[in-house]
């Protein structure tokens, strides 16, 4: 299976420590750009703010309209989300707004769905942190449930619904679950088409959970290979190695900050070549498709010629 690329569309350019307020003009203009340069998909997160370093809450952009003006300036792109974040839409609005967007853009979405990850923003706007698992199941049966036409009736404590249908034969879109624990590894085995591993822990953590999502998919009757597997990765792509060192000495001065071993551990930073083979060890590991931030952080871009350097020496000689 050839290995896709996505692109993480970018909150703004430069040090995201200097960032503003979200750049949605900036996300949209990239977005279109990777599209010209190649890439296979573009992501965007869902975030009313997010808490990078402790303390410090960034504010990020409205997820669903940006999509939305990314498939509507774009025509081939795939367009994900990475990932909405269960408590922040009914299930049944999602199921809604999933059918119009598959009629609008010619099915080009990838449904990336999360149980929600950030405490302060959860906090902020009332939205039960503790239970969001127990709620995220729930979530999954009544929005698949509505995508497949069907009709359906929940009186719990996060969902109140009676003979609710869109009355309609919705437009479906494969389903992305972002998972580390069993629970959620569990879910993804019974409702996705796609995987993210939500989060770090290199080689080992990512085959180790790859390897629990497999089990959980044989116990339910499923093939692993009914499932596309993808990977995230923060690049920093150089022109040389002097350009690269350069960049490893920012990522160590950037909030929160790193050592030089760090970074050499969550970030890919380095000469094209250098870059394009740290990539291809996730493709070792069993990643089919990989999600890229090209930057100091995901979801930001440090500039646009490092877009064009990616796009010209690292994403043709990816596949």
């Amino acid at each position: 299976m050839p290995l896709k690329v996505g692109f993480g569309v970018p909150r703004g350019l430069g040090d995201p420590s200097a960032f503003g307020r979200p750049e949605h003009k900036i996300g949209l203009k990239y977005a279109q750009r990777a599209e010209q340069l190649g890439f296979d998909s573009v992501w965007v997160p869902d975030h009313y703010f997010f808490e990078r370093p402790p303390g410090t809450l960034t504010p990020y952009p409205e997820a669903w309209t940006l999509m939305t003006a990314i498939g509507a300036t774009t025509s081939r792109v795939q367009i994900g989300s990475m990932v909405l974040a269960a408590g922040f839409r009914p299930p049944s609005l999602l199921a809604h707004m999933v059918n119009a967007f598959q009629d609008l853009f010619d099915g080009r979405l990838l449904l990336g769905l999360g149980a929600g990850n950030q405490i302060a923003e959860h906090n902020a706007f009332g939205i039960d942190f503790e239970r969001r698992v127990g709620r995220f199941a729930q979530y999954l049966k009544v929005l698949t449930t509505l995508l497949d036409g069907g009709t359906i009736s929940v009186d719990s404590r996060h969902h109140k619904l009676s003979d609710a249908t869109l009355r309609i034969q919705p437009r479906k879109a494969p389903i992305l679950i972002a998972a580390g624990g069993d629970r959620m590894l569990d879910l993804t085995a019974q409702y996705a088409h796609a995987w993210n591993p939500a989060g770090g822990g290199g080689e080992e953590g990512f085959k180790t959970r790859l390897g629990k999502l497999h089990e959980a998919m044989r116990a339910r009757g499923r093939d692993p290979k009914e499932l596309e597997i993808t990977a995230s990765a923060t690049v920093m792509v150089a022109r040389d190695a002097a350009q690269a060192n350069e960049f490893g000495q920012a990522l160590m001065r950037i909030p929160p900050g790193a050592t030089a071993e760090q970074v050499q551990a969550n970030f890919v930073v380095g000469t094209p070549d250098q870059v394009i083979a740290r990539l291809r060890e996730r493709q070792a590991w069993g990643a089919q498709h990989l999600i890229l931030g090209i930057g100091a952080q995901p979801f930001s871009l440090w500039s646009p010629e490092m877009l064009e350097l990616f796009g010209r020496e690292v994403l043709p000689n990816l596949r």
